[in-house]
């Protein structure tokens, strides 16, 4: 048991720093008295501190330390030291160290707490020795060790044995905090967490084990399903190679066949090409001759050679050459004038803006001369000044006047400098009398405010004592009542003491218990008799029991024959019997195998055809749907070309047109050379004559231009440009033309492919479904025999099944009749007087006396207690009337010394009303005089302010006057020093060089665009005899190319082509419907083999995916799933126990704090209600308890509360009761629960606070009680009360105490003082 020995403190709240203050602890008792405030609970908050590590509550920054202020220092270091001895008496030291420091921030201070390392260590010599003095210096770990060293745990340190003033009652605190505070002390918390814990844990196994069984069964099936996919695997192997072969053999005659049609159709399309080719020369030969034919109308044909001709075109083009480059010199030339001219202009835009600014500046320059002339002759008017008012002032007057107006403003300001000093003297005489004046009636005021509100508290306290004076009721009768009132409860105390005496229960109950022990050894006796018979009775009950199984096992054997006995009769055609049922079915099972085998084969056989169908219509439906692609992508190659040529009906048509459009643009080739020259001639006669020669009209002036801009349009549009697109036209129109005839033979194959190819496949395909919807029938027929056959099989294989429990039953049956025969010869030589149920009917006999005997004694103890209560209940009435006696007396003593005092508070109140009248008196005589002096110095103010005005008016006139010359004045230097005059005349000299600059650029310009009109005239004139030219020389180039053209067709052999193109008409489609054939037969096959391979493929995947390692998967899954089922099991169990010892223990504690006399309750605990009745002096609460009511399903989390029995009836004590009772009753409650927890050191901080005279008296005499049963027992009592004190040492011996109080520098002090 551990023990409290010595603690140290230092530097903790008010104890100084600088030294220590010891406390020695005693057995059993230790008191620690002072007044408030001197540091009592301090000596406390060490303990906790130094035991737990915890700070007082509202600690926080310091407050805990003793203040760096106080002390004088920056840095303040506390420590606390605590002696102990452990559980094993092993003498223990634990050190808190912690440090305060104080540090400046910006202007206010603040504390830093910092924790020290601290220590624990042992204190024994001898035990030092053999293992390491120092435990530990973490604080960390000294929070955990010191606990267990003590043998308490931390949330009783906290809550019962050094539990804070503040929280000391916590057991009537609200719902919440009161579970939590118990939770903590019972450690229900951790358990409860555990017993969830391993319930979660077990549930979510339960549902993993649930999951692997599924996994476990799906493991199995897919095992199943492996062997079967192998099976399945190599038949449709062998069906593959079969199948493979003959693809092969048609592989090889399709491709005979494909290339011999390939060569015929290869020979045909060649012959088709020289058709092509020849119609396109013919139509080449055509547009020659025609544009040709445009070009020798249109020209002037020459006669010179080729030679000649070229050698004219190029010699001509150099001379236009020259000309075009001297008419891009003299551009070149008028470009660069302009920009000179541009630059020139800008210059002179620039001077002009110069030249505005600064003739406005030299208007200005004059206009401030004038001003500052006349403001001149204005302030020397205005202030007297003479010999400046006449015209034209020189510079030197201006200066001079300049001087003199200065020394008037400083005149002006010395001036008003020197009254605002005076003035300033006589208003600060006014405002100091004035001053003292309202000084002299602040005073006076603040007399009369006080004596009024001294006044007003002394007539409050009088109304209060006399409030009080008529609540004292009291009177001699009033006393003499309570005294004949005690006299009364005395007696009657005596009479029901002598009615307990006579009443003798203690011998009564000694009486039933000698009575109750004699029956049970009766009992006994009847018991062992009831052994020895029941040891035959045995046998005789297993040939009974042997007996009825056997009977039980022939009717269940019956039973399942008459529950199968319609489906046995069904399958066999016979009536059922328990002999016959399992070998007619073994028959029957053997005839239905055989019927299932025969319709299984069936059922195979209809699915290969249905197969066999939907791979060929897979292989139809695969070449209708490339022939439907190959239509829609020659439809849609057609569709596109004709959409593209204006939506055309068809390619002939795309054809006829485009071979009209290439006959149009090589006749506009032709005549567009003629066109051009015709508009130059009307161009040119009409800028001449002003006549149109198109129409013969005639043209004005403000027509030409108009007229010229539409003729060079034409004329453009028929230039080279417009022929080269006419050419761009011509051969567009060509490749459209070639594009269509391309597209002929493609329109026929799509022509081919809708009317006759896929029609045929539609067809093919419709009969193809049809066939396979009757064979689909068939074989869904098949199936449904077969499933029907299996089901009958089942039902067999059930009956099968019943047919093996019959049997099991009746050889059962039979053994069990086997054994009843060899009970029925052991038991045939026993014999007995007395049957075990006669023995069984005394014993119970005996059981109802020995309860009626316990119920006696119960009524007798009841009694008993009643009584013991009524003596209770009377001697704490005994108590109550000798307090009212004494409290009676006391209020009369009260009310004659009330009656005192507001007799002195009368006569206190009238001389204060007196001097505040004289107060106000001498406050309203100030008031006049005061009045008087604020009058005078608002006067002289107001005079002082109007001088003051008048002479800064004249000081700031002076000013502005001065500072408006002075501007003027710079504005005039500004100019004569910035050179105005000279910048306007070099401004105008220059304006006029620029004009003359621009007049000569213009001159030659005009030289240079005469020129150019020269040079534009002369090209004009040589276009017309260059295209002539040209034109010759395109004309014999055409008829060279018409010579080329015939040799071309010459060579070309026509009759073969056209004779070669009938034999491919006429023989191709047969030859290709031939190959079609084999192609159908060899997709067909494709498709099967395709099929055949991707079911090898995806099996042989599964195997390899979906079913690899299964029977390793499937062994480890079993293993897994057995394994976890035990664990499960095991789970359970220990949850179940673990659950048990904790509702076990939380009785038992309880049982122990209530004093409930449930089982695990024993004589000689400290209970809260014997601590009640020996405690507590009133009647209106017989008792109180902790209850607990279950808060979840289970019983393993409680809601506490306190609760009192008053009048027979429980309620709750929280709201109810008064605080001198929740004082007494918590701290009654920390008694009982450190007495049930084994704590043998408690501590009570001021447990006398609230309570009465007699309550006190009685928790002195308790607890002296309680030290006399726990001996060893420590109690740290920590009071303000010394009667308390010398109550406690009435019933304790109490040699010696510690009295704390406060020096002079206010820090506490502990000393050792002896009881006198």
């Amino acid at each position: 048991m551990a023990t409290l020995d010595k603690l140290a403190i230092r530097g903790i709240r008010s104890f100084d720093d600088k030294s220590v203050n010891i406390i020695q602890f005693q057995t059993p008792i230790t008191v620690i008295v002072g007044y408030n405030g001197s540091g009592k609970t301090s000596i406390l908050e060490s303990i906790l501190y130094a035991t737990t590590g915890d700070m007082p509550p509202n600690t926080k920054g310091g407050a805990f330390i003793h203040d760096p202020k106080i002390a004088g220092s920056k840095e303040v270091k506390a420590q606390v030291r605590l002696r102990f001895y452990n559980q094993s008496q092993t003498r223990m030291n634990v050190v808190r160290n912690v440090q305060v420091s104080q540090k400046k921030t910006g202007n206010s201070t603040a504390l830093t707490l910092k924790t020290l390392e601290g220590l624990l260590q042992v204190d024994d010599p001898e035990v030092a020795k053999n293992k390491r003095a120092t435990l530990s210096t973490k604080c960390a770990e000294l929070d955990e060790e010191v606990p267990n060293q003590l043998g308490v745990s931390r949330s009783i340190l906290q809550n019962v044995v050094f539990c804070h003033q503040e929280d000391s009652n916590w057991p009537l605190s609200e719902a919440s905090v009161l579970k939590k505070k118990f939770d903590d002390i019972f450690d229900a918390t951790k358990w409860t967490k555990a017993i969830d814990n391993i319930k979660v844990i077990r549930k979510e196994r339960t549902n993993d084990l649930k999951v692997s069984k599924a996994e476990l069964e799906a493991l199995k099936t897919d095992r199943d399903r492996s062997e079967q996919l192998k099976a399945k695997k190599a038949k449709l192997g062998d069906s593959l190679a079969e199948k493979y072969e003959r693809y092969e053999t048609l592989g090889t005659e399709i491709r005979r066949v494909t290339k011999e049609n390939k060569q015929f159709y290869d020979s045909a399309v060649k012959f088709r090409e020289i058709v092509n080719q020849a119609e396109t020369l013919e139509e080449k030969r055509r547009l020659h001759q025609q544009n040709r034919e445009s070009l020798r109308i249109s020209m002037t044909e020459l006669q010179e050679s080729d030679d000649e001709l070229q050698r004219r075109k190029d010699s001509f083009q150099d001379h236009l050459s020259r000309q075009r480059g001297r008419r891009d010199d003299f551009a070149k030339r008028i470009d660069k004038k302009r920009s000179e001219i541009e630059q020139i202009e800008r210059q002179y835009s620039t001077k002009l803006s110069e030249k505005g600014a600064l003739e406005s500046d030299k208007k200005h320059h004059e206009r401030a001369i004038s001003k500052r002339e006349e403001e001149v002759r204005a302030i020397s008017l205005e202030l007297g000044i003479r010999g400046f008012d006449v015209a034209g002032l020189s510079d030197a007057q201006i200066a001079d006047f300049k001087h003199r107006l200065d020394e008037s403003v400083r005149a002006a300001e010395n001036a008003l400098k020197d009254f605002r000093a005076k003035s300033g003297e006589k208003e600060q005489d006014f405002s100091n009398k004035y001053q003292e004046l309202r000084t002299e009636r602040s005073s006076k005021v603040s007399s009369r405010d006080t004596t009024s509100v001294n006044a007003k508290r002394i007539k409050e306290r009088m109304k209060q004592a006399t409030d009080e004076l008529e609540d004292v009721n009291i009177n001699e009768s009033d006393i003499s009542h309570a005294r004949e009132t005690l006299e009364d409860d005395e007696k009657k105390l005596r009479r029901i003491r002598k009615e307990l005496e006579d009443a003798n229960y203690d011998e009564q109950l000694s009486k039933k218990n000698g009575e109750i022990r004699q029956l049970d050894e009766r009992r006994e006796e009847l018991t062992l008799q009831l052994n020895e018979l029941n040891r035959y009775a045995e046998f005789r009950a297993k040939l009974d029991l042997k007996r009825r199984e056997s009977e039980e096992k022939k009717g269940a054997a019956d039973d399942l024959v008459k529950r199968h006995a319609a489906a046995y009769k069904t399958h066999t055609g016979q009536e059922a019997k328990v002999e016959s049922f399992d070998r007619l079915l073994t028959t029957s099972i053997s005839s239905k195998d055989r019927d299932v085998a025969a319709a299984e084969r069936e059922e195979a056989e209809k699915t290969r055809s249905v197969q066999h169908l939907e791979s060929a219509l897979s292989i139809a439906r695969g070449q209708l749907s490339s022939k439907r692609n190959q239509l829609s992508q020659l439809q849609t190659e057609v569709k596109a070309f004709l959409k593209d040529e204006d939506d055309a009906n068809s390619v002939d048509d795309v054809i006829t047109a485009a071979e009209e459009e290439v006959r149009i643009r090589s006749d506009e080739l032709s005549s567009d050379a003629q066109a051009q020259d015709f508009f130059q001639r009307i161009l040119k006669v009409g800028q001449s004559q002003h006549e149109c020669q198109g129409c013969g009209r005639g043209i004005k002036d403000n027509e030409l231009p108009a007229f010229e801009k539409y003729v060079l349009k034409k004329i453009n549009q028929l230039s080279a440009d417009g022929r080269k697109q006419n050419e761009q036209d011509l051969q567009e129109w060509k490749g459209v033309l070639a594009k269509a005839r391309g597209l002929l033979p493609k329109e026929a194959t799509a022509k081919t492919l809708q009317e006759v190819e896929i029609p045929k496949l539609e067809k093919e395909i419709e009969g193809q479904s049809a066939e396979l919807g009757k064979k689909s029938d068939e074989a869904e027929h098949a199936s449904s025999v077969v499933r029907d056959l299996r089901e009958q099989q089942q039902q067999i294989a059930a009956l099968k099944r019943a047919a093996q429990d019959i049997s099991r039953l009746v050889g059962e049956a039979e053994t069990l009749r086997k054994e009843a025969a060899t009970l029925e010869s052991d038991l045939s030589s026993s014999g007995s007087t007395q049957t075990g149920d006669q023995v069984q009917s005394a014993i119970g006999d005996m059981a109802d006396s020995i309860r009626t005997l316990k119920r006696e004694a119960n009524i007798i103890a009841a009694n008993r207690d009643s009584k013991r209560n009524e003596l209770n209940n009377t001697e704490r009435q005994f108590f109550r009337s000798q307090q009212a006696v004494a409290q009676k007396e006391q209020e009369l003593g009260r009310k004659a010394s009330l009656q005192k005092r507001v007799d002195e508070l009368k006569g206190e109140w009238e001389e204060l009303k007196e001097a505040e009248r004289r107060l106000e008196d001498e406050i309203e005589g100030l008031a006049p005089r005061i009045r008087k002096t604020k009058d005078e110095l608002e006067a002289v103010k107001e005079e002082h302010a109007r001088e003051d005005e008048k002479l800064s008016g004249e000081l700031s006139g002076l000013q502005s006057k001065a500072r408006e010359l002075q501007e003027t004045s710079d504005r005039v230097k500004r100019y004569i020093d910035g050179r105005g005059e000279q910048r306007l005349q070099d401004c105008i000299d220059k304006i006029k060089d620029l004009q003359s600059q621009t007049s000569s650029v213009q001159a030659e310009i005009k030289e240079i665009e005469a020129q150019i009109s020269t040079v534009d005239k002369d090209l004009n004139e040589s276009n017309a005899t260059e295209r002539n030219i040209l034109d010759n020389l395109h004309y014999r180039q055409l008829g060279r190319d018409l010579l080329h053209i015939e040799e071309d067709l010459n060579k070309l052999d026509l009759d073969a082509a056209s004779k070669a193109r009938r034999d491919f008409e006429s023989k191709y489609h047969d030859q290709k419907q031939i190959e079609n054939s084999l192609n159908g037969e060899a997709q067909h096959l494709s498709g099967e083999i395709k099929s055949l391979d991707e079911q090898i493929r995806t099996r042989d995947e599964e195997l390899k995916t979906d079913y690899k390692d299964i029977h390793t998967r499937f062994s480890k899954k079993l293993v897994e799933v057995k394994t976890s089922e035990l664990a499960n099991a095991d789970l359970e169990r220990y949850g179940k126990a673990l659950e048990q010892s904790v509702l076990k223990y939380h009785g038992y504690k309880m049982a122990e704090v209530n004093e409930s006399r449930v089982e695990g309750w024993r004589e000689g605990w400290i209970s809260i209600r014997l601590l009640w009745a020996r405690t507590y002096q009133g009647s209106d609460i017989d008792s109180i308890s902790i209850e607990s009511d279950n808060e979840k399903v289970g019983n393993r989390s409680y809601n506490y509360r306190v609760t009192m029995m008053k009048d027979n009836v429980k309620l709750d004590m929280r709201g109810r009761c008064s605080a001198g009772q929740k004082v007494l009753a918590s701290t009654l409650i920390r008694l009982a629960l450190a007495d049930s927890f084994g704590c043998r050191f408690l501590a009570l901080d001021e447990p006398t606070l609230c309570l009465d005279h007699e309550t006190v008296s009685a928790l002195a005499s308790s607890l002296g009680e309680l030290i006399k049963e726990r001996p060893k027992m420590q109690l740290l009592i920590v009071t303000h009360d010394s009667d308390f004190l010398s109550m406690l040492s009435q019933s304790i011996h109490i040699d010696s105490y510690y009295r704390v109080s406060r020096d002079n520098a206010g820090k506490s002090l502990v000393e050792k003082m002896r009881i006198r």
